[in-house]
C-alpha cells in the first residue's frame, strides 16, 4: 500500500477569550441565601442610602418622583404653582409683545378720579373715590379726608381748596362696577417707597395675619352664637358677609402683592430690589395661601348659615385631637407615623377654589356673587320682628291669599249671632271653611307691609267678609 500523509488541525482557546464563548458560571443552581421581600429591601436601602446617587436616572430623585405618581391622590403644592406662573408668564408675553399699548377705559381716562352718588344728593361719596391707573380703578386709601387724596389732586394739579364735585367725576354705580378694581392706593405710590421700606412694612403687616387656630381667628362669628349675644338672624348673616367680604378683600390683595413682589424678584432694577422682591414673595406665599384656607372654612360656615342660631361649629372647623397625657395634660394625637392627627382637615379641592377660575365666588351666593342675601325667606316668622324690619326697609313684600266669605250657613239657612243662642250657631271656624266652598271671589295681593299687624295668625278674617291667608314673603 503506497504512503499517504495525513495533516492533523487543533483549534486552542486560551483561558481570557473562551470566556465569550462559553458561560461558565452557575446560575442555573444560584439561589439567593436572604428571600427579596419588604423587610430585605429595606435592609439593603439603609446600607446603600448614602451610595445612591441624589440625580440621575437610578437615584434618590427617581425614587421620590416613582413613589409620588404610585400615590393617587398625591398633590404637589408646586405643581399648582407651577401652572400658575406658566399661565402668567404666557400673559406678560402677550403684553410685552404690544409695548406700546397703554391700557386706558374708553371713557375715563387715565388719571381721572371718580365716584357714585348713592346718596342722591348730586355729590360724589366720599368713602368711594377711585382713581384711574393703566384702565384700572384704584381705591384711595382713607377717602377725601386722608393724606393720599390731598396728596394726589395737588400732583394731578388742582388746589388744595378745591370743590369736590369739581375734581371727582359722578359714575353710575352700574358702570363703576363694570371697571376692574385695582390695588388700593396708598401713599407709597406718591412717595416712591425704597424696596428696603417697603421690606420692613410688609413683614409687619404680614406678620399681623398669622393665625394659630381657627376659633380664635374666627372668633367674632363664633363667639356671638355660642354665648347666645346674638338673637337676630339678620344681624348675624349681615356680620358674616362683612367677615367673608373682609377676607377675601386681603385674598386678592395679597395675591397682588405677591405677583408685584415676583415680578420684582425677577425684573428688578438693581440686585437690591431683586433680592427684596424674592424674600417678599417667601414671606407673601404662606399668608395667601392661610387666607385661601380661612376662606375655605368661612363656605363651610356659611352652608350652614339657615341652621341659624344652631350652627355646629365643632363639625366645621379643623383642629387637632387633643389625648391625655400620663399626668393628666392634654396634648395633640398623632398617628403611628407621628403625625399630628387633625379632626374636619381642610382639603386641597377646597382651598385650589380660591387659587384659580372664579377665585371661589360660587361658594358665598348672595355675597360674592348673585343676588343679595339677607335671610332665608321660607324661615322667616310671620309678622315678626325681622319680617316687618325688611318691610320697612323695601327689602321683601308679603303675598296674601284674599277670599270673600258668603254670609250664609251650610245648610242655607241665615247666619245667626251665638249671643241668641240660636241652634243654627256653627263655630267661626267651621262657618267660615264651609261657606268658603261657595264662593270665587279669590285675589293674590302682593303688600310691603303686613295688612293686620296687630294679628300674628297668618289666617285672619278682616272687614267682615274678608280672609286673608298668608302664602310667603318675597325679595322686593
Amino acid at each position: 500500500m503506497a504512503e499517504e500523509n495525513i495533516k492533523l488541525t487543533k483549534t486552542i482557546y486560551s483561558a481570557q477569550s473562551i470566556d465569550g464563548l462559553v458561560d461558565r458560571s452557575f446560575s442555573e443552581f444560584f439561589k439567593t441565601k436572604d428571600p427579596v421581600n419588604v423587610g430585605r429591601f429595606f435592609s439593603i436601602y439603609e446600607e446603600l442610602f448614602y451610595d445612591i446617587p441624589k440625580n440621575g436616572e437610578k437615584s434618590h430623585k427617581s425614587i421620590i418622583k416613582q413613589s409620588q405618581e404610585y400615590i393617587n391622590d398625591y398633590f404637589d403644592q408646586r405643581d399648582e404653582d407651577i401652572t400658575t406662573l406658566t399661565e402668567r408668564i404666557i400673559e406678560l408675553e402677550e403684553e410685552l409683545a404690544k409695548p406700546d399699548e397703554i391700557l386706558e377705559h374708553p371713557f375715563y381716562s387715565n388719571g381721572t378720579l371718580i365716584s357714585t352718588d348713592n346718596n342722591g344728593n348730586g355729590n360724589p361719596d366720599n368713602d368711594n373715590v377711585n382713581y384711574m391707573d393703566r384702565g384700572e380703578r384704584r381705591p384711595i386709601a382713607g377717602g377725601t379726608t386722608g393724606d393720599v387724596y390731598k396728596a394726589l389732586i395737588s400732583a394731578l394739579g388742582f388746589p388744595n381748596n378745591a370743590e369736590e364735585d369739581t375734581v371727582i367725576k359722578i359714575v353710575p354705580q352700574i358702570v363703576f362696577d363694570g371697571i376692574p378694581r385695582g390695588a388700593v392706593l396708598d401713599i407709597e405710590d406718591l412717595t416712591g417707597q425704597t424696596a428696603a421700606e417697603e421690606l420692613e412694612q410688609q413683614t409687619n403687616i404680614l406678620a399681623s395675619i398669622v393665625v394659630n387656630n381657627w376659633r380664635q381667628e374666627l372668633n367674632d362669628i363664633i363667639q356671638p352664637i355660642e354665648d347666645g349675644s346674638i338673637s337676630n338672624q339678620i344681624l348675624y348673616i349681615n356680620q358674616l358677609k362683612n367677615r367673608i367680604n373682609s377676607e377675601f378683600t386681603r385674598e386678592t390683595l395679597l395675591e397682588q402683592n405677591w405677583w408685584k413682589y415676583y415680578q420684582d424678584s425677577l425684573y428688578g432694577f438693581t440686585e437690591e430690589d431683586r433680592n427684596v422682591g424674592q424674600q417678599l414673595v417667601e414671606l407673601t406665599q404662606p399668608k395667601l395661601n392661610r387666607s385661601r384656607q380661612t376662606l375655605a372654612v368661612l363656605a363651610r360656615i356659611w352652608a350652614q348659615r339657615a341652621n341659624f342660631p344652631n350652627i355646629d361649629f365643632n363639625s366645621i372647623l379643623p383642629r387637632t385631637q387633643a389625648t391625655l397625657s400620663n399626668d393628666g395634660s392634654k396634648q395633640e394625637a398623632t398617628d403611628k407615623g407621628g403625625n399630628t392627627i387633625i379632626i374636619n382637615p381642610l382639603t386641597d379641592d377646597e382651598i385650589r377654589k380660591f387659587a384659580s377660575g372664579a377665585k371661589g365666588r360660587e361658594q358665598f351666593p348672595g355675597v360674592l356673587e348673585g343676588e343679595d342675601y339677607i335671610v332665608s325667606l321660607d324661615n322667616l316668622e310671620y309678622n315678626g320682628e325681622d319680617a316687618n324690619r325688611l318691610l320697612n326697609q323695601g327689602i321683601i313684600k308679603v303675598n296674601y291669599e284674599r277670599e270673600k266669605v258668603d254670609k250664609r250657613a251650610p245648610n242655607g239657612q241665615a247666619y245667626t249671632e251665638y249671643s241668641t243662642g240660636d241652634v243654627f250657631y256653627y263655630e267661626p271656624e267651621d262657618f267660615w271653611y264651609k261657606t268658603i266652598q261657595m264662593t270665587n271671589a279669590n285675589r293674590y295681593p302682593t303688600l310691603n307691609y303686613h295688612y293686620n299687624p296687630t294679628n300674628t295668625d297668618p289666617q285672619f278674617i278682616y272687614g267682615g267678609n274678608r280672609r286673608w291667608t298668608f302664602l310667603n314673603y318675597t325679595y322686593a
